[in-house]
């Protein structure tokens, strides 16, 4: 009994890599899976202006990897602003650009600055932070960057 005891430890230890034979098995460590996938959370922003009569909608897709924004999409359904306004027409891919990359924590710290008064042509908001607005179109800007804003804050309640 007892040798046919001894033969089953032996056998079990055959096959375990580390035993008694001293040497440990070296092991990568772990990822959390929720921070080394992509994941892709909606966020939606919304601003008035103009007296009233413009209203903009920005829905985004924010898809983001590793603490870092890996890009965002402008959903067709957005309101964002007609194309008649050249500074967006002309600068959009660029603005939207400039958030691949971008650290989580630079979109916490980011600044959206609603109008403070809808009713002067001139008062559209402004964002302060690694954003930057478009001349032209910072109404726009503005209701973007508080849609890409309110998915991080989506992605941090989860």
């Amino acid at each position: 009994m007892k040798k046919s005891a001894a033969a089953l430890l032996l056998a079990l230890c055959a096959l375990l890599p580390s035993c008694g034979s001293g040497e440990t098995e070296e092991t990568q460590p772990s990822v959390p899976a929720d921070t080394a996938a992509a994941v892709t959370v909606t966020g939606t922003g919304k601003l008035t202006w103009h007296n009233g009569d413009a209203n903009f909608l920005a829905v985004v897709d924010v898809t983001i990897e590793n603490d870092s924004v890996k890009s965002i999409e402008l959903r067709k359904s957005s309101v964002v602003s007609t194309d008649a306004f050249t500074g967006w027409r002309d600068n959009r891919e660029t603005y939207l650009a400039q958030y691949a990359g971008l650290s989580l924590d630079a979109v916490r710290e980011l600044k959206v600055n609603y109008p403070t008064d809808i009713t002067d042509h001139n008062n559209v908001g402004s964002l302060e932070g690694e954003i930057d607005a478009i001349s032209g179109a910072t109404a726009s800007s503005v209701v973007i960057a508080a849609a890409v804003k309110d998915a991080v804050e989506k992605y941090d309640s989860k």
